[in-house]
């Protein structure tokens, strides 16, 4: 029989390396160039030229007041004088009322604007007798469904006045 034989094999040890991390730099954010202002916009000489437009001035108030029934009736009131013209104007225009009468209130005007004024400017006439009365022109009287159903009305009620009633409870 052999012997075995032992040896010891020893192994060299490997010595630990330790690779450093590399250090990096502290961040820092790039640096931009500042915005470009934009050049002032060129403004052409005819705007340039123009006039500033100024605020509406406080304008003095009117009442509106058209003849129903034979009672005269407030349409609007404290409005300027155009737009006080313009719901006179147009509520004679659709109702049989013929005139409708402006008178100043003595205050600034509040409310908004209405337009109407200048379109129906031609079918009224200022009154011969009376100051800031507007009358409606004969060729304009009937002319508009409102009208003709208020003449409706009025012949129905032909027959009330007869009788002597009141008008003004029967319509």
């Amino acid at each position: 029989m052999q012997q075995i034989t032992t040896t010891k094999i020893t192994i060299p040890t490997i010595p630990k390396i330790t690779i450093p991390k590399p250090k990096l730099p502290a961040y820092t954010p790039p640096k931009l160039p500042p915005p470009k202002v934009p050049p002032p916009p060129v403004i052409p000489d005819w705007i340039r030229k123009m006039k500033a437009v100024k605020k509406p001035e406080k304008q003095p108030g009117y009442n509106v007041f058209a003849k129903v029934l034979g009672r005269r009736k407030k349409i609007a009131g404290n409005v300027r004088r155009r737009s006080a013209l313009s719901r006179g104007a147009i509520y004679t225009d659709r109702t049989p009322a013929a005139s409708f009468t402006i008178k100043s209130t003595g205050r600034v005007a509040s409310g908004p604007d209405i337009f109407g004024w200048k379109h129906l400017k031609r079918k009224f006439r200022a009154s011969k007798k009376h100051k800031g009365v507007f009358v409606e022109k004969k060729r304009y009287r009937i002319d508009s469904i409102g009208e003709m159903m208020g003449l409706a009305k009025a012949k129905k009620a032909g027959g009330y006045r007869k009788k002597g009633l009141d008008l003004r409870k029967v319509l």
